[in-house]
């Protein structure tokens, strides 16, 4: 693999070049062989999953955020009680 510099456009773009031209993504020549539905079905799914879990973390983290203000706030009516 070698770089090169494009001559004929004057933008000095590097071009990466491996032993059969341009670089391709391996893992992406292999989603080649699968329809197209079928590539854009299970992406989908993969971003629902993904979706899904985030949620999933904020709901989690909502629920620490106001369990963590009702104790702070319980000690402190505590503190100011006893003061």
């Amino acid at each position: 693999m070698w770089a090169e510099l494009e001559p004929t456009t004057g933008s000095g773009q590097f071009i990466l070049l491996g032993e059969t031209g341009p670089l391709a993504c391996r893992m992406l020549d292999s989603l080649a062989a699968y329809p197209h539905w079928f590539v854009v079905a299970c992406a989908m799914l993969a971003a629902a999953a993904v979706l899904w879990l985030l949620v999933k973390l904020l709901k989690a983290a909502l629920w620490l955020l106001f369990f963590g203000v009702l104790l702070a706030a319980a000690a402190a009516a505590i503190w100011l009680l006893f003061r």
